[in-house]
Parts: C-alpha cells; sequence; structure tokens
C-alpha cells in the first residue's frame, strides 16, 4: 500500500496516536507500579477514593504543551509561581467541563520531572540542565487530583532540537553523551528510531514516568498509521485480532517510515473504551514475534549470550537463560555447561570462571546476570531448534 493512499484513511481515523495506558494499563501493571517506586499498600482507603474521583464515562480531555508551562520567559520562575500558573490552567479546565488534562512533560529531549535519563528542561529555567527547585509534574499530578482530573503525561519521543530550540544542550543530554544516538534533519536533531539503544532509552524514559508518577496514561506525540499485521503472511489482520504491530509514519519527510516493524504482538479495536474514547485502540502487548526478553528495560535476545559465551574456552556452547521476578524486579540466572577439560570442583577454580563470565555477560548484555555453572552434558539436548530460555514471569 502507497503512503499516498494511507494519508486519506488516517486523516478518516483522525488518529494522533498516543499509546494510552488508560484503566486496562493500569490495572495490569498496578502489582507493581504505584505513586513511587515503593508498593502501595492494597488498604490504603485514600488511593482508592482517589481513584474514584477520577473514573469517567466519557473522556474529555485538553492538550497543554510546554508553551503554555514554559517558565522560560517568566520574571518569577519558583516553584509558587509554577503552581499558580497550572492551578489556573487545571481551574480554567475544569470549568469548561473537562476532566483530563494531558501535560508535556518532555518536549525536546528534556524532562519535567526528575529523571535518570533526561535534564531538566530549559522551558523551566532557561538552561537545559538545570535543576528548578521543585518537581513540575509531581505538582501537575498533585493539582489534577485537587480538581478531581484525570492526567496523562504526553511526551515526544524523538525530537532533541528544532530550529534551534533549545539553542543549547546540557552535558547530560542523552544525545550530547553519545551522538550515535541522534540523526541530524534539516530542522534539527531527532533520536533515530531505528537505533536500539536510542529505543531502549525511549521505553526506560516511559517505564520511570509509570513507575514514579501519579499518572492515568501516557501520550506519544506522532502522526502515523498503525497496522496489525500477521508476522508469517504480512498480510493485514481483521479489527480486534492479534497479530504483529506496525507502523508507517504520515509528516516524516528526512526520514520515512513504512510499515516498521514492532515485532510486538497486540490488536487494535475501534469499540468504544470504558473511558470514552471513541478512537482506535492499542490492546496491551501479549508477547513477542521474535525470541527477544525485556529484563529491567533491557532488550536481550538469546543469541547475545550464545556470541559471548563463544569467547570463553572454558565453557561450550549449551546455556539456559532463567528469567523471573523477584520482589517486582525482574531476575536473570544463566546456566553455562563446563567443557569437561575444564571442569573442576574446586572452589577458588569455580568462583574465579564465574566471575570471568558474569564480566563478559554484561558487557554483552548490559545487565548483570547470576552465573551458574553446569557439569559437562547436564543441560537438556534437543534434536530440533534449541529451548535457551524459561520465563518464569507472568508479563501477558
Amino acid at each position: 500500500m502507497k503512503i499516498k493512499k494511507l494519508i486519506p484513511i488516517m486523516l478518516s481515523v483522525a488518529i494522533l496516536i498516543g499509546i494510552t495506558a488508560v484503566s486496562s494499563f493500569r490495572k495490569a501493571v498496578s502489582p507493581s507500579v504505584s505513586k513511587t517506586v515503593s508498593t502501595i499498600d492494597e488498604t490504603d482507603n485514600s488511593t482508592k477514593d482517589e481513584a474514584k474521583k477520577t473514573e469517567f464515562e466519557e473522556m474529555r480531555g485538553v492538550w497543554i504543551s510546554y508553551i503554555e508551562l514554559s517558565m522560560e520567559k517568566e520574571s518569577d520562575k519558583s516553584e509558587e509561581a509554577f503552581r499558580k500558573k497550572f492551578d489556573k490552567i487545571a481551574e480554567n479546565s475544569k470549568g469548561y467541563g473537562l476532566n483530563t488534562l494531558i501535560v508535556q512533560v518532555r518536549p525536546y529531549g528534556d524532562a519535567l520531572y526528575k529523571s535518570e535519563y533526561y535534564p531538566w528542561s530549559h522551558i523551566l529555567t532557561g538552561t537545559q540542565g538545570k535543576n528548578p527547585g521543585y518537581d513540575p509534574l509531581k505538582i501537575m499530578c498533585e493539582i489534577s487530583r485537587k480538581y478531581g482530573m484525570q492526567i496523562h503525561a504526553w511526551v515526544n519521543p524523538y525530537r532533541i532540537t528544532l530550529n534551534e530550540t533549545p539553542g543549547e544542550l546540557s552535558d547530560d543530554n542523552p544525545y550530547v553523551k553519545n551522538k550515535n544516538l541522534g540523526l541530524t534533519t534539516g530542522s534539527g536533531i531527532i533520536l533515530d528510531p531505528s537505533n536500539k539503544k536510542a529505543r531502549e532509552l525511549i521505553t526506560k524514559g516511559v517505564v520511570e514516568i509509570v513507575k514514579n508518577y501519579d499518572i492515568d496514561g501516557i501520550q506519544f506525540d506522532d502522526y502515523f498509521y498503525p497496522e496489525i499485521i500477521d508476522p508469517k503472511t504480512l498480510e493485514p489482520v481483521r479489527d480486534g485480532e492479534t497479530g504483529e504491530l506496525v507502523f508507517t509514519t504520515l509528516t516524516k519527510e528526512g526520514i520515512p517510515l513504512i510499515r516498521y516493524r514492532t515485532k510486538d504482538l497486540t490488536s487494535i479495536t475501534h469499540e468504544r473504551c470504558e473511558c470514552g474514547r471513541t478512537s482506535a485502540r492499542i490492546s496491551r502487548f501479549k508477547g513477542r514475534s521474535d525470541d527477544m526478553l525485556i529484563i529491567r528495560g533491557v532488550n536481550v535476545f538469546p543469541s547475545q549470550v550464545e556470541a559471548a559465551l563463544v569467547d570463553v574456552e572454558e565453557v561450550t556452547p549449551h546455556y539456559m537463560m532463567i528469567v523471573d521476578r523477584e520482589n517486582n524486579l525482574d531476575s536473570l540466572e544463566i546456566q553455562v555447561e563446563v567443557d569437561v577439560k575444564y571442569y573442576t570442583d574446586e572452589i577458588r577454580g569455580i568462583e574465579k570462571l564465574t566471575k570471568k563470565i558474569a564480566g563478559v555477560i554484561q558487557g554483552a548484555l548490559g545487565i548483570s546476570a547470576k552465573i551458574k555453572l553446569m557439569g559437562p552434558n547436564s543441560l537438556p539436548r534437543s534434536e530440533g531448534k534449541a529451548v535457551h530460555v524459561i520465563d518464569n514471569r507472568k508479563l501477558y
């Protein structure tokens, strides 16, 4: 299907896709996600009462961009001034009969919240990376609840600069730290969607918002046409049927994507949402069409483990990855079969080899793993495609 044929379809449906985590998303992550990183006590009545206040039959939202939130040109850039600004926005929105505030919290590869991955936004102080002395998103969550409204975090996943804005990037900007993450276009700099590390960065940035803030949804800022296809035939599937999610960009000129394969298995439905939305919705991801695992926010392929072990002469190519979840955190154990020539029961030798393999694995995957050495011929063999992963998590 040509891109020009897709545009009318897209415009008719009018999808500004926000992969919104509304009710189903919040229910799915509730065991491990709360207002803070710690776990919410299920008997917390205030949390239950608060949830009741923000449940609506129909979602009536307003987009609040960084321009409305900007303190850059204000003479008073204090926390109190920001509170008054947003309180007025919320009060006016409530007065117009709206019930959802969609606030832009990551406009230029910087953040209006305390982030582990992105610098403080320049719109707060005039200088990217400068701490404003308060947490805007936390304040916006508090004020939204005060007026009995839902709040969605609106994220621009790719943009770093646009038309020389911001004028200067901070030293802790992810693009400044690693220019391989980005692409330079005629109008600015963006994160490269084809770069694995860039995609991981975007994912981690969303995860930290969901974990640390009392939000009701995530909105992505971009125009594209989503489809669900059969991963084998590459043909579109019926509405509501599970398949692989692919994207086609509609406004990109420099680096357009046509049916970009995400490998994520999900479905799209046009049925009315309980929250009131009538536009097309993407269901919670059900799995992958490849063998990739997401462990602690990092994309991991079994082939990476296999390639790393090739350089360790003391072991065979046979291994088993066991993924589990302990105290709401992913854990990874890798069982490695020791070559008969190097097998020993000497504790010192075992510890030395274990440490060596752990270092090699961490260098290959970017995450740590518990290494368990196995005796020769102890791991199961298979006549067909070998099974190298046991995932005990219930993610989908």
